[in-house]
C-alpha cells in the first residue's frame, strides 16, 4: 500500500489549476516552468478554480488514483504555486549588510512601498544575497492578505492547510528541502514582530526541557545502578558473615580464630569486607578500601599481633569513589609465624 504524502501541490497556470503529489515535485517543475501570464482578474480565477477537482490526484501510475481529502477536516496540507507575475516581486541592492534580525522590517518597508498596501494587509516574504561584504541583494515577495485568500480560498474552504508561494520561491525552497516546515520559511506570510523573539523563546525552552530530560535520565540510571550494586553488596556481605560464623563455630577455643574475627570486627567503616575463606592456621580475606588506606590497615594489624603474618595484593586497578579518593579491591592473606 502506498502511505499518505506530507502534502499537496495546486499549480496555478493562466488557463488552468493542477494538483500534483507531493511525490512528483521534480515532474511538476518539468511541467509548469515560471510562467510570465499578467494576473488573472476574479472572474478569470473563479473559472480557473471551478474546474478544479478535488476528488482525485494522480499519483506516478496513471490508473491509480486516490482522494486528497479524507473524512476528517484539516488533514490536507496545500502548497498554492502561482507565476511569479501574479505577486510583486521586486529587487533591492542595498549599500551595506542588513542583519538577520531586520531584514524581515527591510523587507516589509520595501513591500509595502513597491504593492502601495499596508502592512497588516500584506503578506510578503524575502530572499537575501550577500553580493560582496558592503552590498547586499533583497528579493521581496509580496502580495495583498485580500488577493492570498482568493487564490487559497477553494483549498481553505474544504479545511486544508495552505501555503502561498510564487514558482521563483518554490524553485529555491524545492531544491534545498521539500518538507512542508521547511517549505514553510519559504512562503509568503504575514508580519510578525516578535517571530524572531518567539523563535529563540521556543528553542531556548526545548533545549531546557532536552537538558532536564538528560538530567533525569542520568540520575535516574546512576541511582538505579547505585541500589543494584547496594543490594548485590549487602547479599555478598550477609554470605560473608555467614562464612565467618560457620567458621567461628568451628574453631573452638582457637587463638587464631579470636585474633581473625578481632581483626574483621575492628575493620573501619571504610573498609569492606567481600570475601572470607578461613582453615585452621590460614585466612584470606577480600576487602575493597581506599588505596591509601591500605598500607595504614597491615601496619595496624601487624603492630596490633606480632604472631601473625600479612601478605597482601592489589587485585583492580584504581577507580574513582564518590568520595574523591582512589578504590581498589585487595587480597589479604594471614597467616601464624
Amino acid at each position: 500500500m502506498k502511505l499518505m504524502n506530507a502534502y499537496f501541490v495546486a499549480v496555478y497556470s493562466s488557463q488552468k489549476c493542477t494538483l500534483f503529489d507531493s511525490s512528483d515535485v521534480d515532474g511538476m517543475v518539468i511541467c509548469h516552468p515560471q510562467n510570465q501570464d499578467i494576473s488573472p482578474d476574479s472572474i478569470q480565477l473563479e473559472s480557473i478554480q471551478k474546474d478544479i477537482s478535488f476528488k482525485d490526484i494522480p499519483l506516478n501510475d496513471d490508473t491509480f488514483h486516490r482522494p486528497i481529502f479524507n473524512n476528517r477536516a484539516g488533514s490536507a496540507k496545500i502548497i498554492v504555486v502561482i507565476p511569479d507575475s501574479w505577486i510583486s516581486v521586486t529587487q533591492h541592492k542595498i549599500d551595506h549588510l542588513v542583519p538577520i534580525s531586520l531584514a524581515p522590517l527591510a523587507a516589509l518597508s520595501y513591500a509595502t512601498e513597491t504593492t502601495f498596501t499596508a502592512p497588516e494587509a500584506l503578506m510578503f516574504n524575502y530572499r537575501q544575497v550577500v553580493l560582496d561584504r558592503n552590498q547586499t541583494q533583497l528579493t521581496v515577495f509580496a502580495c495583498s492578505n485580500e488577493w492570498a485568500n482568493q487564490l487559497c480560498s477553494p483549498f481553505k474552504m474544504l479545511g486544508a492547510s495552505c501555503l502561498l508561494m510564487s514558482q521563483t520561491q518554490w524553485a529555491d525552497a524545492s531544491v534545498r528541502n521539500t518538507s512542508w516546515s521547511s517549505l514553510r520559511k519559504h512562503a509568503l506570510s504575514i508580519y510578525q514582530p516578535d517571530k524572531e523573539k518567539n523563535t529563540k523563546t521556543k528553542r531556548l525552552w526545548f533545549i531546557l526541557v532536552l537538558l532536564s530530560l538528560l538530567v533525569h535520565s542520568g540520575a535516574y540510571v546512576y541511582f538505579w545502578n547505585l541500589q543494584q550494586q547496594t543490594e548485590i553488596a549487602l547479599i555478598d556481605r550477609q554470605k560473608t558473615l555467614t562464612l565467618i560464623s560457620e567458621w567461628e563455630s568451628d574453631q573452638v577455643n582457637s587463638p587464631f580464630a579470636e585474633s581473625i574475627l578481632g581483626l574483621i570486627q575492628a575493620l573501619p567503616t571504610s573498609v569492606r569486607l567481600m570475601q572470607f575463606d578461613a582453615g585452621f592456621d590460614q585466612a584470606f580475606l577480600q576487602v575493597t578500601l581506599p588505596q591509601r588506606e591500605l598500607a595504614t590497615l597491615i601496619e595496624r594489624w601487624r603492630e596490633g599481633d606480632s604472631s601473625l603474618q600479612f601478605e597482601w595484593e592489589q587485585l583492580t586497578a584504581d577507580k574513582p569513589s564518590g568520595f574523591n579518593s582512589e578504590v581498589i579491591d585487595a587480597s589479604i592473606s594471614i597467616s601464624k609465624n
